[in-house]
């Protein structure tokens, strides 16, 4: 008996067969012959290890995974190509929300002569990014309750009068110490080299902030 067959046998009891497809505590699991294009799949946005593992852990298996997962991004030639820097991050305390999207930060983004609009949930640290067609401030104007924004466009008239016609709290780092908002500077750090990798492999950001 095989080591990967060994294995299955063990855990015999959480394994299920439905629809012709073998389930491991509800996650599927990915024959040998699919599993380089599992991976593949899984890295297709070029996130990082800790990330990768997360996301299959939710819903696939096969013994080994979490090993395979490390090799293959390590692997990975724009990942090697485009590896971010180990930058400080400010310690500046901010306010802890309760519930998602009471508070977020946004922060501009320029990219191959584009201006993309970067959102991110303090809450969740979930991330969003629009692409703008000018950087004028009503360009993006929406009903939150809370931001952290770096001073430029966001410290305009317009912004204060959205802010006061929606009962919301527009609050603006220094701006000389933009890294205040540290939680937005790292969400466009990772929007900046996920737009590289984008441009590097030629795969659309949207499909790739999914991933």
């Amino acid at each position: 008996m095989s080591k990967e067959v060994l294995q299955f046998y063990e855990k015999l009891a959480d394994l299920e067969v439905s629809e012709g497809l073998l389930f491991m505590d509800r996650r599927l699991v990915i024959p040998k012959v699919q599993r380089q294009r599992t991976l593949a799949c899984l890295h297709e946005g070029h996130i990082g290890i800790t990330k990768s593992r997360e996301v299959a852990k939710k819903c696939m298996y096969w013994p080994g995974i979490s090993r395979d997962i490390q090799e293959y991004i390590k692997a990975c030639h724009t990942c090697a190509t485009f590896a971010a820097r180990q930058r400080k991050q400010s310690l500046i305390p901010h306010e802890i929300p309760d519930r998602p999207f009471q508070k977020i930060g946004t922060d501009i983004l320029e990219f191959g002569g584009a201006t993309y609009l970067v959102v991110v949930d303090y809450y969740s640290k979930w991330i969003e990014v629009f692409r703008l067609r000018s950087k004028n401030s009503s360009a993006f104007m929406e009903s939150l309750k809370k931001i952290i924004a770096d001073n430029q466009p966001f410290n305009s008239v317009e912004c204060k009068e959205f802010s006061k016609e929606w009962d919301f709290e527009w609050v603006t780092t220094s701006p000389t110490y933009a890294r205040s908002n540290g939680q937005v500077e790292k969400a466009v750090g990772i929007v900046k080299q996920t737009l590289r990798k984008c441009h590097h492999d030629k795969t659309e950001l949207q499909a790739s902030l999914l991933n």
